[in-house]
């Protein structure tokens, strides 16, 4: 069985769960009242498989079968599916989010990760700045023991460099609070409207509030030159 299938296997029996916490969330008289929504994008599909087949062409999977990997942090968390997949697979979770308008995401996966007594620490706070550990702890909602006192293991953070203003000041935030991390990210190639192959270029485009399904909290995206 491959460490994949592995993984798979040891989060079904939470992963079962989603549907029926997502549903008692939108029924959650406190998380109504806060204006939260469930996100409606399913993070491990989209998430998991090329995690792993990167873990796999870089040779770091042998870091998780050597049991070097004990604490985990997963940012820009949504739903928390990956923080509850990895919980589930019994490292030290801890998932990162920020609470904005619709967004509830912390009290969200708080609220699953209290019930289901998962190793899973989760913090409200934004990421859009310089942090370092100190700072994380001071806005942890749910506190697992899961944050370790000194650098996290591995960081995974998909889907949310383009709703920073502040990129760098999180990349150099990140390689001071972690010692391994993946950076997962949509890119561009050409120019929208002129259709100009820039791809090669380390540039960044600033996109319209209109742009990446009208989300107005979307701010950049990069040539793979400039990731």
């Amino acid at each position: 069985m491959t460490m994949k299938q592995k993984f798979y296997e040891s989060t079904k029996p939470v992963l079962e769960n989603r549907q029926a916490w997502y549903e008692a969330a939108a029924q959650d008289p406190a998380f109504v009242e806060r204006g939260g929504i469930v996100y409606p994008y399913d993070t491990i599909a989209a998430n998991v498989d090329p995690m792993f087949a990167l873990f796999e062409q870089s040779g770091f999977i042998d870091n998780f079968e050597s049991g070097e990997i004990e604490t985990v942090c997963d940012i820009g968390c949504a739903n928390g599916e990956l923080s509850y997949a990895l919980a589930g697979a019994g490292y030290k979770t801890t998932a990162i989010d920020f609470s904005y308008k619709r967004d509830q995401a912390p009290y969200l996966v708080a609220s699953v990760a209290q019930k289901m007594d998962l190793p899973l620490s989760v913090i409200d706070t934004s990421v859009d700045r310089h942090f370092d550990l100190s700072d994380l702890r001071s806005s942890l909602v749910h506190d697992a023991g899961t944050l370790p006192g000194d650098r996290i293991d591995l960081a995974i953070c998909f889907g949310l460099l383009y709703h920073l203003r502040n990129p760098f000041a999180f990349l150099e935030s990140l390689s001071g609070v972690a010692k391994n991390v993946i950076l997962g990210t949509h890119l561009f190639t050409h120019t929208p409207q002129l259709g100009v192959r820039l791809n090669q270029s380390p540039v960044a485009y600033l996109v319209e509030a209109d742009e990446l399904n009208h989300d107005p909290t979307n701010y950049w995206i990069f040539t793979e030159a400039a990731f």
